[in-house]
Formats: structure tokens, C-alpha cells, sequence
């Protein structure tokens, strides 16, 4: 499990993740794995981990926004081309 990337932790025993529910994405199978492994998680002292799924936001929008942001147009924009994490 990628913790600085998929999942932050928000208090002692409560953590955020990212929950990609597009089956085309190529995060949704990590994020799925992580949501198993952190339904059953603890901390060092044995307390169970509260987790909040949280979803990825929508490809397509993003990407939008972000070419938008950088001036990008659709002819020169790079996004995604080597992997892009909205997280």
C-alpha cells in the first residue's frame, strides 16, 4: 500500500484513501486492494483503523482542467502520457 500517494492519515487510528471505481483506470485495481487491506487494519496497539473512501475524482474533468490550467491545447498537452495521479 502506497501511503503518501493513495492514503493519509488524518488523526491516530483514521485514515483517507482513494477509492478509483473506474474498472478502466489503471488505479482502480491498487485502490482496491488497499480498501481490502485497510478493512481490516490496526495500528501498532492493535485499535482498528477507521478508513474513508474517498473517490478519485473523474478523468475526463480533470484532465480538462488541467490543460486549461497550463494553457495546454489538446494537440500539445502531455497529460497522462507517463501517468498522471489526481489524488
Amino acid at each position: 500500500m502506497d501511503v503518501d500517494f493513495y492514503v493519509r492519515f488524518v488523526g491516530e487510528t483514521t485514515v483517507v484513501y482513494t477509492l478509483d471505481i473506474d474498472p478502466q483506470s489503471p488505479d482502480h485495481a491498487p485502490t482496491a486492494t488497499n480498501q481490502r487491506i485497510l478493512s481490516n487494519a490496526t495500528d501498532a496497539l492493535g485499535h482498528k483503523i477507521t478508513a474513508i473512501a474517498l473517490n478519485a475524482p473523474d478523468f475526463k474533468q480533470v484532465k480538462t482542467t488541467v490543460e486549461a490550467r497550463n494553457g495546454w491545447s489538446s494537440g500539445q498537452s502531455y497529460f497522462n502520457r507517463t501517468g498522471f495521479a489526481a489524488g
